[in-house]
């Protein structure tokens, strides 16, 4: 898009939101957020908007996917349900997780779970090399902090 607003190219217009686009490192492809009746899954395409294909489906949401720093992975925040923040009443098997995939969406692995009554995820960034992950934590009672998880070069496969 020019800077004045011409010269656009839409590359989404599914009946649902899509949003939080993500262009991988390479700039090869672009990942999004992509609302699926109840929930949001991330989907990816390629930059002119051709070859969508949905990388997670989870009966919550998936949101906040990063990039590691070489463009074959890619971490990303899953909550079993859309409301966490805003039910008053909870279901205890509630959580809030760091997935980790490589970027096909194939080998998800599980890399922190957090109960509902413990807190919420939110923000992830990847370590320049890869090796670390820093997450912002809004625990159910307290302060938000800041944490660091170290993130193995291979990872098992949990699908």
């Amino acid at each position: 898009m020019d800077a004045n607003g011409g010269n656009k190219k839409q590359l989404t217009d599914r009946p649902g939101y899509d949003t939080d686009p993500e262009l991988s490192p390479d700039g090869a492809k672009i990942t999004c957020l992509s609302e699926n009746q109840d929930n949001f899954d991330i989907w990816m395409m390629n930059p002119d908007g051709s070859g969508k294909e949905r990388l997670t489906e989870s009966p919550g949401t998936d949101a906040d996917l990063e990039w590691n720093p070489d463009g074959q992975r890619a971490a990303y925040i899953s909550r079993s349900s859309n409301w966490y923040l805003y039910k008053t009443e909870h279901d205890y098997e509630d959580k809030s997780e760091i997935w980790v995939m490589n970027i096909d969406g194939s080998g998800k692995e599980r890399l922190l779970s957090i109960p509902y009554p413990y807190g919420v995820i939110n923000g992830i960034e990847w370590s320049p090399d890869g090796s670390k992950m820093v997450f912002g934590f809004h625990p159910n009672y307290g302060n938000d902090d800041i944490y660091v998880i170290d993130v193995p070069e291979t990872m098992g496969s949990v699908e």
